[in-house]
């Protein structure tokens, strides 16, 4: 497959703007590229996205790990971005979550911050969103480690709870909002060895949020599900294995079967591996297959090319590669059982550094793009544009 590249100034943005086309000879369906570059960025590491300012564009926030810093940028609704007011923090800032944690309409967001001194002695620092595109410091909660955030409303009060990831004392802390942005104190769930990413979902359909956790440990990996028993209880998590180490996990009925799957980034082998639901809670092993790449720590579910099943991007850190897996479903004759599987990998994007993603609408085409952060030296902000619709 033959890649052209193209490097073009974006005008009327700033001097620091790239665009990167990228296209193929025979696949209609990958799109054109554009990478936004980060003046003085040092280590981007986490991104979220939401429309932080009210003008019903997605906008974006992401961390500077050693520039300590949590940036906001604003989108204009055609794809380039703007940077906002920083906010400065005290140690290194990891992760990000946007949501309105205090009820006012206006999207807040939690930092996952690492201490500075190589201490254990992290926090996750709360700041409510202002509604014009910044935010100003309102709390800071004890975390030692936090290496992911989520946020629902996991008791069913109307108020967004926290869900925090920490990597070192291999737990998940759910910490309930009382929608002033003061949380509870953690209600530690034991989420198995190495903690890395969770994601908040009701997998089996009983109407109350369940904790799908991944464990990245080399020899040992597995995805965790503790399910949500109502009010603010939890049950203890049971593991599933997965094929190898799998640091990223992703959630979505891929088999369209009714039931949630859960897909993982086997990060130490390069390859995808897929954990059917049950609809009880339960995951059962599937597909497996290549990511293309090596190293992914991020990716994304999404219905890239239209065609109605879900499709696999992932951010390939190890290869500076992101590449997108296509779905495929088969209907056996004669039999309404369908079988999932993944296409051959390609290539959406080649740039070294590149370590997360998000899906958002970045173009106002109502079609789902790529947003996708690059660090060390090449920090910027790359944005895979969604393909045309499927003609008819």
């Amino acid at each position: 497959m033959a890649i052209i590249r193209q490097v073009l100034p974006i005008r009327n943005v700033s001097r620091w703007a790239l665009l990167l086309f990228i296209s193929t000879h025979c696949d209609s369906w990958l799109h054109e590229a554009g990478a936004q570059t980060v003046p003085k960025a040092r280590y981007l590491q986490d991104i979220a996205v939401g429309d932080i300012n009210g003008d019903r564009t997605l906008d974006l926030v992401t961390t500077d790990f050693f520039a300590k810093q949590v940036i906001p940028w604003l989108g204009n609704g055609s794809g380039s971005f703007v940077q906002g007011e920083q906010i400065s923090v005290a140690g290194n800032p990891a992760a990000v979550v946007l949501g309105d944690l205090d009820g006012d309409g206006v999207l807040d967001v939690a930092v996952g911050v690492l201490s500075t001194n190589g201490a254990l002695t992290g926090s996750v620092s709360v700041y409510r969103g202002t509604g014009t595109g910044s935010f100003y410091v309102q709390t800071a909660i004890q975390a030692t480690e936090p290496s992911s955030l989520a946020v629902a409303d996991l008791d069913h009060d109307g108020v967004l709870d926290l869900v925090v990831v920490d990597h070192a004392e291999s737990t998940v802390s759910v910490l309930f909002g009382d929608g002033s942005l003061a949380f509870t104190s953690p209600n530690q769930i034991d989420a198995g060895p190495n903690p890395y990413s969770v994601v908040v979902v009701d997998v089996n359909k009983d109407r109350r949020p369940d904790l799908v956790v991944s464990n990245y440990v080399v020899g040992a990996s597995a995805v965790s599900v503790a399910l949500g028993r109502g009010g603010r209880a939890f049950s203890q998590a049971v593991s599933y294995p997965t094929t190898a180490a799998a640091a990223a996990i992703v959630v979505a009925d891929v088999n369209q079967d009714g039931n949630f799957d859960v897909v993982a980034a086997t990060t130490t082998d390069g390859g995808i591996s897929v954990l059917f639901g049950d609809g009880k809670g339960g995951l059962i092993p599937g597909a497996t297959g290549p990511s293309g790449g090596l190293g992914a720590f991020s990716l994304v579910a999404l219905d890239y090319d239209g065609d109605r099943v879900i499709d696999i991007a992932l951010a390939n850190a190890g290869s500076g590669t992101v590449t997108l897996v296509r779905g495929k479903l088969v209907s056996a004759k004669g039999s309404r059982t369908t079988t999932f599987s993944f296409d051959v990998p390609k290539v959406l994007l080649e740039m070294q550094g590149v370590w997360r993603m998000a899906v958002a609408d970045v173009n106002s085409d109502k079609r789902k793009d790529l947003v996708v952060i690059n660090q060390g030296r090449n920090d910027a902000i790359s944005v895979v544009l969604g393909p045309p619709p499927p003609r008819k």
